[in-house]
């Protein structure tokens, strides 16, 4: 009943006196603890300082810029700038076998091009938009820019959820690859990551103007550091005398294991072109976790000294046994129907395995190699064909392709020229007495002229 007959005050000055007396301590504090307690305080109010100070610090300053890397590839004419530490995907890659695709923890880009004489720019983007499974959302942004100059669009998604974006930029000249003429470079990107990368895009011709600035031997692949499984491909681009690309591999022990070469396929002197090269080290004592050294280079036209050279350290994770198998191209132009379907075996080194068919039917969707096509050989294969299926039985060979086997395909030459290809590579094997065709499983009405 004691505080029912306190006053509101001495209520009040009840609650308040272990906090006053905690107040009076720190303001007044024994001699015994008056140290303690200053030291305490100062600390605490150093700390709080330098919290302070490092907020107004971190608020002023901007997060580190991420160093670049330039990737050119001269078959579609343009360079650009990217985050050095995204790496090469093995997919997809153009006809020098230089990769289009990196990849890193930050994003990623993919780069392309598209025909479309006679189409409008934002149907382009729209066609891109409506691909497969709605990279972009199913309403995404069409915005229409400039860049470099030339007329562009942006494909931007609307919904928070999706990163991926696109740019689609009008070349100033068409750009001849093969059997397609380009009209529109296409860079695909996540969306933080696409601005900078459209901005830094250049297009190149033949000249070495535009690219001055660079070595005259990159390589885009494999990348440094690498866990590599024999045999792999090297990739890049290089300007060198003669086209000519050394590369060999070095073991630990500083003894050169593997030599080989490749071509680049420049158009001119003094102007840069994509090789590629696959390294087979099964005939070494190489084997899993040893380190190597890949080492790309010219040869000194005046003392034939290694100069330009690009060291690339790798770790081995497997060495494979390889076998032999042959892809048939054709080699010389196509005037008549003997023509047409006269076409030659080239060998291709592939990992052994059971299913050998598929792995000739493979290398031959790769088409010619750079050095074969120096020497001539070309597809008649439309790019971007793709096996579906293959089942040998009782001496017959059933193939089905994509759809893209027969886009842009016309005249009765090249249909037999498709055919010869696919017929002579399955062939190859005694298991196949006869090859059937197919396209999304229709054997009908595929192929014509």
């Amino acid at each position: 009943n004691y505080l029912n007959y306190l006053r509101w005050e001495d209520y009040t000055s009840l609650r308040m006196e272990p906090i006053l007396e905690v107040a009076d301590n720190f303001l007044y504090p024994a001699s015994r603890r008056r140290a303690v307690w200053y030291i305490w305080a100062g600390l605490a109010l150093g700390l709080t300082t330098v919290a302070a100070g490092l907020w107004w610090f971190m608020s002023l300053v901007q997060p580190l810029p991420e160093p670049k890397a330039v990737y050119l590839n001269p078959s579609l004419k343009v360079r650009l700038q990217y985050p050095a530490a995204w790496l090469p995907t093995s997919s997809p890659l153009d006809t020098d076998g230089l990769p289009r695709r990196f990849v890193g923890q930050s994003g990623w880009f993919e780069l392309g091009a598209t025909t479309g004489e006679g189409v409008l720019l934002t149907d382009v983007a729209a066609s891109l938009s409506q691909a497969g499974t709605l990279p972009f959302g199913a309403n995404p942004e069409v915005r229409t820019v400039e860049v470099q100059g030339q007329p562009a669009a942006f494909i931007l998604p609307r919904e928070p959820a999706l990163t991926q974006a696109a740019a689609v930029v009008t070349y100033p000249e068409p750009v001849s690859n093969g059997f397609s003429l380009y009209r529109f470079v296409v860079v695909k990107a996540d969306v933080k990551h696409l601005p900078a990368l459209v901005a830094s895009l250049r297009f190149i011709a033949n000249g070495t103007g535009e690219v001055s600035d660079l070595r005259n031997v990159l390589v885009y692949a494999p990348p440094a550091q690498a866990v590599a499984t024999s045999p792999f491909i090297v990739s890049g681009i290089a300007r060198v005398f003669e086209n000519t690309v050394s590369l060999k591999v070095v073991n630990e022990d500083e003894e050169t294991v593997w030599t080989g070469f490749t071509t680049a396929n420049a158009p001119d002197v003094g102007t840069y072109g994509g090789y590629s090269a696959i390294v087979d080290l099964s005939g070494t004592e190489l084997t899993a976790g040893d380190r190597v050294r890949l080492e790309v280079f010219q040869s000194s036209a005046k003392d034939g000294s290694e100069i330009d050279k690009v060291v690339v350290p790798l770790e081995l994770k497997e060495v494979q046994a390889t076998q032999v198998v042959e892809a048939y191209f054709g080699s010389g132009p196509g005037g008549s129907a003997d023509d047409c379907t006269t076409v030659l075996a080239v060998e291709r080194h592939v990992p052994k395995t059971l299913a050998v068919a598929r792995a000739a039917l493979d290398e031959l969707m790769k088409g010619p190699t750079l050095r074969e096509r120096e020497e001539g050989y070309f597809t008649s294969l439309p790019p971007g064909v793709g096996v579906q299926r293959l089942v040998i039985a009782e001496g017959v060979a059933q193939a089905d392709f994509t759809p893209a086997l027969e886009q842009g395909v016309g005249g009765s030459c090249r249909v037999l020229a498709i055919r010869a290809q696919i017929e002579k590579t399955l062939r190859q094997f005694p298991s196949v007495q006869s090859v059937v065709i197919s396209i999304d499983g229709r054997t009908e009405d595929i192929l014509q002229p």
